[in-house]
């Protein structure tokens, strides 16, 4: 069988960053401005991953509003975060690409059960979360998810070893109920 893999990726996002204006930055828009050229040049507008990715250097602490499917989670920023860095709003991610995380793709094998999974891990835990780099992280959730068996990693190195290989020989979540889950 074979299962789509999730890789760390934005989505739609909106970033407020201190956008009200102040007293002396109102302008009565009915009347032209005084200095005003035709010779202005227009601040460049960045689309919403490239503002993410402008906004969101290293690593900030996020909270999951809603998980989307198994592997993909609406987020906003931690009230720290938001604080310290002056932004706000939500953002769409999925896990990186690299990671090389398999989870079913909604009409397969166990989809319903890993999104069950998923959401009511989020519900418990919602802070265990990050962003960085423009990236989805937990520090817990992959772990939970691959020893609970409703994840897999193909080509994992070392550090997912034990959760896998316990999952597999438990016949844990998925490893029982859809034929070929990680193969």
């Amino acid at each position: 069988m074979s299962m789509p893999r999730y890789s760390m990726r934005l989505v739609p996002l909106t970033l407020l960053a201190g956008c009200a204006p102040t007293e002396s930055s109102q302008v009565n828009q009915d009347a032209p401005s005084q200095s005003a050229t035709a010779t202005a040049t227009p601040t460049p507008i960045l689309n919403e991953k490239e503002a993410l990715a402008k906004a969101m250097k290293g690593q900030m602490g996020a909270t999951v509003l809603e998980v989307l499917d198994p592997g993909t989670f609406l987020v906003e920023l931690s009230p720290y975060e938001q604080k310290m860095k002056g932004l706000s709003g939500e953002a769409t991610v999925t896990f990186r690409k690299s990671l090389g995380l398999v989870t079913p793709a909604q009409g397969e094998c166990g989809y319903d059960e890993a999104f069950a999974f998923a959401k009511q891990y989020f519900a418990d835990n919602p802070d265990d979360v990050y962003v960085s780099e423009g990236s989805f992280g937990t520090d817990h959730y992959l772990d939970e998810a691959l020893r609970a068996g409703f994840a897999y990693i193909p080509d994992h190195e070392g550090r997912y070893d034990n959760a896998l290989a316990q999952a597999a020989a438990d016949r844990a979540g998925l490893y029982a109920l859809c034929p070929n889950f990680g193969a």
